[in-house]
């Protein structure tokens, strides 16, 4: 067991490193469009076609990888990541961006899939949720920073130079990959569910999506949320200071809570529903957010976007703890509950974009914030009376 925690540990650093490199360049996405002269509308779009490339790769994911394991999905989404900085780089048409609009959604598709097999495989059941709090803080730690050292370098988009730093946190995330590949080849046991995968007809996605249905949802929502903040964020122009951006301050403050619940969730999840747990945490992180409509000083909107945060960081654990619940109940389905799951956080990044653009069309960046904050806690009460306590997805009828 003390190798396996290891593990978790080793494929916490890589996820870090990586999403360095995926934090500096997506902050860089809706500054590069607005640049080249994209309206709000058509970025919200633009931004949208990542995750409906992410969809329709979901639709062929357990057909390609059937036979698959993390370390084959995580090497796919280390080698399309690194065209990624590229293409925003040197975009200066609709064209080039959807290309890179596509490659981001696939390796995103990748990561997800990757990470969700990965704490399946690797973790007991009751140790999912304590581990997807590894995880979290590695995300947040990596999405806390990225902001901050991209904001430094606005000034030099057109030179490259965040481009260039963004490529060495991809080459430090494929030292170690390779480094996790070599230790996982080590341990018996961990590979072995994957290899009795079974293929599920599209009755049997629709079954597993009615069954999981309301847990999908929530799941939406977050990535939603989490996208508004990529899409809006950046182009917040309040000043703050010589040095860094608005924007880059408050996605840093976005992603604090996520490192302090990191290492609790687990503790704190203890005799409590992880179903019910993330509802009332995301209520509570929406109502904050709505705030975002009435506060205009730029102090109280980092207090109220941190407030925020704290709710929605025990959220994500909760809801990720959940599905490596499902995963571990049908192990024999497990591509396939990912593949349902991570099509699901796709819908999110299509409808995040989308409606912020709408929004800072109509309200501007800020109180976009505020029109997603209502929306969630209004998803939030009507799921609070259908989620069942207890969602079994054993048999595939």
């Amino acid at each position: 067991m003390a190798n396996k925690n290891r593990l978790i540990y080793l494929a916490a650093s890589m996820i870090f490193f990586f999403l360095l490199c995926d934090g500096i360049v997506g902050f860089f996405v809706p500054i590069a469009m607005q640049n080249a002269g994209i309206s709000d509308v058509w970025r919200g779009w633009l931004m949208a076609t990542s995750s409906v490339a992410g969809i329709l790769f979901d639709a062929i994911l357990a057909k390609l990888f059937g036979r698959t394991t993390f370390r084959r999905l995580f090497f796919y989404m280390i080698v399309l990541a690194l065209l990624f900085p590229f293409l925003i780089w040197k975009s200066s048409s609709v064209i080039l961006f959807l290309m890179g609009m596509i490659i981001w959604g696939v390796y995103y598709d990748l990561y997800n899939c990757g990470t969700l097999d990965f704490i399946g495989r690797v973790s007991k059941k009751e140790e999912h949720a304590s581990n997807y709090g590894i995880i979290a803080g590695a995300v947040a730690c990596a999405y806390m920073v990225a902001p901050v050292i991209a904001s430094v370098f606005v000034t030099q988009l057109k030179s490259g130079t965040p481009f260039i730093i963004a490529w060495i946190f991809l080459g430090c995330a494929m030292m170690v990959y390779f480094f996790l590949r070599k230790k996982t080849r080590l341990l018996t046991g961990i590979l072995s569910s994957i290899e009795t995968h079974k293929h599920v007809s599209l009755r049997g996605h629709i079954f597993l999506i009615k069954k999981m249905f309301p847990v999908l949802l929530v799941s939406m929502m977050l990535n939603s949320i989490e996208s508004v903040y990529w899409t809006a964020a950046p182009l917040v122009a309040i000043p703050i200071g010589e040095i860094f951006e608005f924007g880059g301050i408050l996605m840093f403050v976005h992603q604090i809570p996520g490192i302090i619940f990191a290492w609790y969730i687990g503790k704190i999840l203890q005799g409590y529903s992880k179903k019910r747990f993330a509802l009332l945490t995301l209520f509570l992180g929406s109502l904050f957010l709505a705030l975002f409509f009435v506060i205009t000083s730029p102090a109280l909107l980092l207090i109220i976007g941190f407030c925020s945060s704290l709710c929605i960081a025990m959220t994500w654990p909760a809801i990720s703890g959940t599905y490596a619940d499902f995963v571990s109940e049908a192990p024999e389905y497990g591509l396939d509950i990912e593949t349902v799951q991570d099509a699901f956080t796709n819908f999110g990044y299509v409808i995040g974009p989308i409606a912020a653009g709408f929004s800072m069309h109509y309200f501007g960046p800020i109180r976009t914030f505020g029109v997603v904050g209502v929306a969630a806690m209004f998803l939030v009460i009507v799921l609070w009376g259908v989620m069942p306590r207890h969602i079994r997805v054993q048999q595939l009828r």
